[in-house]
């Protein structure tokens, strides 16, 4: 009732920045319930009716199948929703017409839905490849799958933004649509990066704190899972304060380069023709760099501020085993972190 009251009035509040984002809060949370519970429906009916009684290997390469399904899906959707596959002609009907504002809702809906679906599919098959016997020696060893699914990431990006260039640049003209296309794909794609990196940082992060490597899917055993102690606790929550530093610094760094080329941008804008003319390669070339660069970053950024909250969402379920207030009761340990973590973050 208390929480169901804070929504209450946040939604209403005066301040209209307060109910935008405790709407886009409440949204991104629906979405992840959404996906959660769509993407544990397809894992669990693959494997029980394919891989159960199947190696290790088939179990891996099954679970990057279903999270190369999730991606292309996602691909194909924004794409349909951006009418990508229509004539320049019908999406500049739509742009004069009926505008962009329903599409672009349409397209964030499905976009985060979506992202969400194929970042618990890269958990899953990244993590699946974690719990091997060699990633699963030490913490240093279950870090090294972390570079692995970066490279896979950006190389998927990279693919991605190439076929949409190419696309775009069929009829000479990026209109409004595909200017939403190529953001939404982008923020998405972003999305699916952070909660992959993050989550497979986390797991490391634990297994280093904790002495143990948790499953898949981050249960521990019951055996581990009420014996934290109070330093685990503390340094686990050092973490979650240096990741919120990282994200910061990061943050502060991206923003003084934004401002940066957009003076030097002001500076040759002021020169004249000829020196514009003989520069304008480079220039290409430069803005073309600056680009990728501004495209990791928001990525590593993500990653930096979603691990802070799988830092913030251990640290918290570790200090609630610890004082067995929930027995050793799974279900009531996790109603009581979901009561107490929203009470919080509201």
């Amino acid at each position: 009732i208390s929480i169901c009251m804070m929504l209450f009035y946040l939604l209403n509040w005066p301040d209209a920045d307060i109910r935008r984002y405790s709407y886009d809060v409440i949204s991104a949370t629906c979405s992840i319930f959404c996906a959660v519970l769509l993407f544990d429906t397809f894992q669990d009916t693959l494997e029980v009716y394919l891989l159960d009684g199947r190696g290790i290997i088939v179990n891996i390469v099954a679970n990057f199948a279903h999270q190369l399904v999730w991606f292309t899906v996602m691909q194909f959707t924004l794409a349909h929703f951006a009418m990508a596959h229509k004539s320049p002609e019908d999406r500049k009907e739509v742009i004069n017409g009926e505008g962009t504002d329903d599409t672009q809702m349409n397209m964030r809906c499905v976009g985060v839905l979506l992202s969400h679906m194929t970042g618990f599919a890269a958990i899953n098959s990244w993590g699946s490849v974690q719990q091997t016997s060699w990633f699963r020696q030490t913490p240093a060893h279950s870090l090294a799958v972390l570079p692995m699914a970066l490279a896979v990431n950006v190389a998927l990006q990279r693919l991605t933004d190439t076929f949409r260039s190419r696309l775009t640049e069929g009829d000479g003209i990026e209109d409004e649509l595909e200017k939403m296309w190529d953001e939404e794909v982008e923020e998405a794609e972003n999305d699916i990066s952070g909660l992959s990196l993050s989550f497979l940082a986390s797991q490391s992060l634990r297994f280093w704190v904790g002495g143990t490597l948790a499953n898949e899917e981050g249960w521990e055993t019951s055996a581990t899972q009420y014996e934290h102690t109070c330093r685990q606790i503390a340094l686990l929550m050092a973490w979650a304060a240096g990741f919120i530093v990282l994200t910061i610094a990061l943050l502060v760094t991206v923003k003084v380069g934004k401002k940066k080329t957009g003076e030097e941008e002001g500076e040759h804008s002021a020169g004249d023709h000829h020196s514009q003319h003989s520069a304008e390669e480079g220039e290409e070339d430069e803005e073309e760099e600056g680009g990728l660069l501004e495209r990791f970053a928001e990525m590593i950024l993500t990653a930096f501020s979603m691990s802070f909250a799988w830092s913030i969402f251990y640290s918290a379920r570790w200090g609630i085993a610890a004082t067995q207030w929930t027995g050793q009761d799974q279900t009531l340990l996790g109603v009581v972190l979901a009561v107490v973590l929203s009470l919080v973050c509201f």
